[in-house]
């Protein structure tokens, strides 16, 4: 019996504490996707590689095994209500500033994300 094949894709994602950008490894599943393993990787090949132009719209969760930010081990995430970049993060509430674009937001839960590629890391 073969496997199914599964259908992934790499988003890009950026640490909250060192500010350099890293993918993540997302199964998608319909209406929902898995974060399933991160990895360092430059903005350049990351760009070569086409992750800039992957995006999801709906529901994320995070698989057991995923490692969390490669630069920082941090296991949390947010979207920046700004750039629309993944960030890395620890904090469940308070103020966050995104690396990226230096906006200062409120962290707001909510069901449904839009992942992104990542834009201009």
């Amino acid at each position: 019996m073969k496997n199914p094949k599964k259908d992934l894709m790499v988003v890009m994602g950026m640490c909250s504490r060192t500010g350099r950008p890293y993918g993540v490894t997302v199964e998608k599943h319909g209406s929902y996707c898995d974060l399933q393993w991160a990895f360092k990787i430059s903005a350049s090949s990351a760009k070569r590689e086409g992750y800039d132009r992957n995006s999801f719209h709906g529901a994320v969760n995070t698989d057991s095994n995923f490692p969390g930010c490669p630069h920082c081990g941090s296991q949390g995430w947010y979207i920046c209500g700004h750039c629309k970049t993944m960030i890395c993060n620890d904090q469940e509430e308070g103020k966050v500033t995104c690396p990226k674009c230096g906006k200062t937001s409120n962290l707001v839960i909510t069901d449904e994300f839009d992942l992104k590629g990542g834009g201009n890391m």
